[in-house]
């Protein structure tokens, strides 16, 4: 009788088995997620301030432009108001 390679490898069919939960594992596992959460929440917390301070900066350039079109708006309305009171133009 001749053999072939997959006769030397004899698997029985197990499928009534069934594996027990290793409960040693599940907390090496819930380990490892909390030593990633962590990292991960410092990460998270540090970029978005970084974010924010970024926003901020640019509402406060936009707001310094802001500024300065009103102090040049109050400044034109000023010499309109000088240039209509005075006293030549009114005679």
């Amino acid at each position: 009788m001749n053999m072939g390679p997959g006769d030397l490898c004899y698997r029985p069919q197990n499928r009534w088995l069934r594996r027990e939960a290793d409960g040693g594992r599940y907390g090496q596992l819930l380990r490892y997620l909390v030593l990633g959460a962590v990292p991960l929440a410092v990460l998270t917390t540090a970029a978005w301030s970084n974010l924010e301070a970024v926003r901020l900066g640019y509402r406060v350039e936009e707001l310094r432009l802001q500024k300065e079109d009103l102090e040049d708006e109050i400044r034109q309305r000023r010499l309109e108001i000088g240039r209509l009171t005075d006293p030549l133009r009114v005679e």
